[in-house]
C-alpha cells in the first residue's frame, strides 16, 4: 500500500506538528525547524532553551518553555514571535481567543485564561489542571493534578464557578491482594456531544453529563487505549480491535488481532496508544519494536505492514497522515515518509 519515499534525519526529538503546509519540529538541539511540508524543505530555524511543547490551533503556533510560551503566526513566520510570560500549554485547553493552563502565582499554581489575541492575563482560578483539560460549551473540564488523579472539575470558563466534581474512586475500585484500592483515572478525556467520556482503573469505561456530573453509563472489558473517532470510540490492544458506542457504551465491532499481530510481526501492542485513525484504517506501530502497520477497519486484518529503518530503531510515537503521506518518527529522530504505491 505504502512505500518509503523520502527519510529526514533531523535529529527530531517528538511528534512533528504539521499546519499549513509547514512540518513544525522540536530537535534535538534545542531549536526548532520549519519545513515545506512538499519535498521537506527547511524554510526557518526558532532558537530556544528548554523546549517542552509545540502546538497549534488553526494558525497559531504555541511553542512553551520551561517559564514561558512563544506565538507565532504559521502563515508568517518571519518575526520572532511574541512572549507570553509565565504561561504554558501542556497541559491546556486552547480555543480561539483563549489558553487555560497552570500558572505560577507566588501563593502557587493556579488556572490561567489567558487572551492571547490581545496577550493579556484576564482571571486566575484557584484550581489546577493534572493530565487532561477540554472546554464545552462555556466550561472548562479538567483532571486533578495528582499522580494518582481521582478526580474531575467542571467549571465556568468566565468565573471560575465549580458546576461539578466527580470523584471516581469507588467506581474504579478494585481489589489486589486481598485490599481494596481506589478507582483512579488511567485515560485521556474524550467529548462526545456534551458528554464525557473517561477511562478509569479495573478496565472501565465512564460516560459523565457535563451540564450535572452525573454518571450516564459504565462498561467493563476495556482499557485506556481509546481513541474518539467522528461517531465511534476506537480501542486497540494486544488481544483486540473494537469499536464502541459513545451513545451506548456497547461494542459495535470488535476483532481478535492476536493472530494478525504474530502474523506481522507486532509483539507489544498491550500497552500502546500510539495508533492513528482515518475512515478505513487504522496505523498502528509496535512501541518496543521497529513494524508499522494498518488494520482495515472492515475486516480487521492487518492489510500492510513494513519494518521501519531496516529494523534498527524503535517507534516510539503515532504515525502521522498527513496530504495523503505517511509520517513516522523513529527514537534516533529520522522521519520516515511513505507514500501510496
Amino acid at each position: 500500500m505504502y512505500k518509503l519515499v523520502q527519510k529526514l534525519e533531523a535529529g527530531i526529538w517528538y511528534n512533528p506538528v504539521f499546519c499549513d503546509r509547514s512540518l513544525i519540529a522540536n530537535k534535538k538541539d534545542k531549536t526548532v525547524r520549519v519545513y515545506e511540508t512538499d519535498g521537506l524543505n527547511e524554510v526557518k530555524e526558532l532558537s530556544f532553551s528548554d523546549i517542552t511543547y509545540i502546538t497549534h490551533h488553526e494558525n497559531n503556533l504555541f511553542i512553551s518553555t520551561e517559564t514561558d510560551t512563544f506565538l507565532f503566526d504559521v502563515k508568517d513566520l518571519s518575526n520572532e514571535g511574541v512572549k507570553m510570560p509565565g504561561v504554558r500549554v501542556l497541559p491546556a485547553f486552547i480555543n480561539d481567543q483563549f489558553i487555560f493552563s497552570n500558572y505560577q502565582t507566588d501563593s502557587g499554581l493556579k488556572i490561567v485564561r489567558y487572551n492571547y489575541k490581545n496577550l493579556s492575563l484576564e482571571e486566575l482560578f484557584d484550581y489546577q489542571i493534572g493530565r487532561d483539560a477540554l472546554g464545552i460549551d462555556n466550561k472548562l473540564v479538567f483532571t486533578e493534578k495528582n499522580f494518582f488523579a481521582r478526580k474531575i472539575f467542571c467549571i465556568d470558563q468566565v468565573t471560575g464557578q465549580k458546576y461539578w466534581e466527580l470523584d471516581v474512586s469507588e467506581i474504579g475500585q478494585f481489589i489486589s491482594d486481598g485490599k481494596a484500592t481506589k478507582g483512579k483515572i488511567v485515560g485521556s478525556l474524550l467529548v462526545k456531544k456534551e458528554a464525557l467520556l473517561v477511562a478509569i482503573s479495573n478496565c472501565k469505561l465512564i460516560k459523565i453529563d457535563t451540564d450535572t456530573g452525573n454518571l450516564l453509563w459504565e462498561r467493563d472489558s476495556t482499557n485506556h487505549l481509546l481513541q474518539l473517532y467522528e461517531d465511534k470510540i476506537i480501542n486497540v490492544d494486544a488481544g483486540y480491535y473494537r469499536e464502541i458506542s459513545p451513545d451506548t457504551g456497547k461494542t459495535l465491532v470488535e476483532y481478535e488481532m492476536k493472530p494478525e499481530y504474530e502474523e506481522h510481526g507486532f509483539r507489544f501492542m498491550g500497552t500502546n496508544r500510539n495508533f492513528t485513525i482515518t475512515d478505513t484504517h487504522i496505523f498502528i506501530v509496535d512501541a518496543m519494536s521497529f513494524n508499522m502497520g494498518c488494520i482495515n477497519r472492515s475486516t480487521g486484518k492487518i492489510d500492510w505492514s513494513v519494518e521501519v529503518g531496516e529494523g534498527k530503531v524503535t517507534l516510539p510515537h503515532a504515525p502521522i497522515v498527513y496530504g495523503g503521506k505517511l509520517y513516522v518518527l523513529d527514537d534516533e529522530g529520522t522521519l520516515h515518509v511513505y507514500d501510496r504505491e
